[in-house]
């Protein structure tokens, strides 16, 4: 094998690296586009739980204060319903009974709603949790993929770089090639012309007839 086939060789076998590298550096790239879009996601649905536990947070202020008021609410309501159960009243005092449970039931039908917004509040909190951690573990893996893109990319193109190099010197090899064989002509030439200059002064010796330009030949080479 010839220095130049061995130069094509090499080149050809890096180039086929390079192309390995760069379909791998494009894979990770994917890759790394695919979690940022799912980490995204996460984001926005986190932004959109933000929204919601905030509001809560507001609907819930004093929850505790409300919740030993409930407690009172409904203890009073319990009283009042097992006597206007029990007991016999007036007409007048019926009615008074019956409109202050009515009454009652409102506030802690009020209360009712405001223990669901607390279990609401409480499952945002654990979503929140969760979608914190899927987060992580999506950052996770686009910090994964992308040294490795990065990997890849610089194997290529250190690889690159070499098969640079060897054209470089593949090219100063074919032109060494050229000179060389531009030489070989321009002695080839000369060494017809001195043949013919020979053949021309064994003419002349002899007093034959030789051309202008065989003289000329005579002359170039000293044959005289």
């Amino acid at each position: 094998m010839s220095n130049e086939e061995e130069l094509l060789e090499k080149i050809k076998v890096l180039e086929k690296k390079i192309e390995e590298h760069r379909k791998k550096r494009d894979f990770e790239n994917e890759k790394v586009k695919e979690y940022k879009a799912k980490r995204r996601e996460v984001f926005d649905k986190l932004a959109e739980l933000k929204k919601q536990v905030k509001e809560l947070d507001e609907e819930l202020k004093d929850f505790d204060k409300k919740l030993a008021e409930f407690k009172r609410l409904k203890k009073k309501y319990d009283s009042l319903s097992w006597r206007y159960q029990t007991e016999v009243f007036s007409v007048k005092r019926e009615k008074q009974i019956i409109k202050q449970l009515e009454e009652l039931e409102k506030k802690l039908a009020e209360f009712e709603k405001l223990k669901a917004h607390a279990s609401k509040f409480k499952k945002a909190m654990k979503k929140m949790k969760e979608l914190r951690v899927e987060a992580a573990l999506y950052h996770e893996m686009v910090l994964k993929h992308a040294a490795e893109s990065e990997r890849h990319h610089q194997e290529m193109l250190k690889l690159i770089n070499e098969v640079e190099k060897l054209k470089k010197k593949l090219e100063a090899v074919k032109k060494k090639k050229h000179k060389s064989r531009i030489l070989v002509a321009k002695e080839e030439k000369l060494d017809k012309l001195k043949e013919r200059a020979l053949k021309a002064y064994e003419n002349f010796k002899k007093g034959k007839k030789v051309s202008l330009s065989d003289l000329a030949l005579i002359e170039k080479f000293g044959l005289k």
